[in-house]
């Protein structure tokens, strides 16, 4: 289990997910939390919302690394993914 959030503010609410500005382990971060929908199976959203949060933070690994190889360094940015909640967590670096 990861460190919880602390208290956010809403930066957007979309139609899949609210992308919200908040800490995380004492610094600035953004959430991005998928929001169960209601006319869908419950178990088929269940599947549906991890599943699209684990895309994303592989996506966002190997965006990451990608940038590594091309500065010729590393970063210490670190992705949560938190799949029963469907909540993915990323370093705020422009707000």
């Amino acid at each position: 289990m990861v460190a919880p959030l602390r208290s956010t503010v809403l930066i957007k609410r979309g139609a899949e997910a609210d992308l919200v500005r908040t800490e995380f382990l004492c610094r600035p971060a953004v959430a991005k939390r998928r929001v169960p929908k209601g006319y869908r199976l419950k178990a088929l959203d269940d599947e549906l919302r991890r599943s699209r949060i684990r895309m994303e933070a592989r996506l966002m690994s190997e965006a990451r690394s990608a940038l590594q190889r091309e500065l010729g360094r590393t970063t210490t940015l670190a992705t949560i993914a938190e799949l029963p909640s469907a909540l993915l967590t990323m370093p705020a670096l422009i707000f």
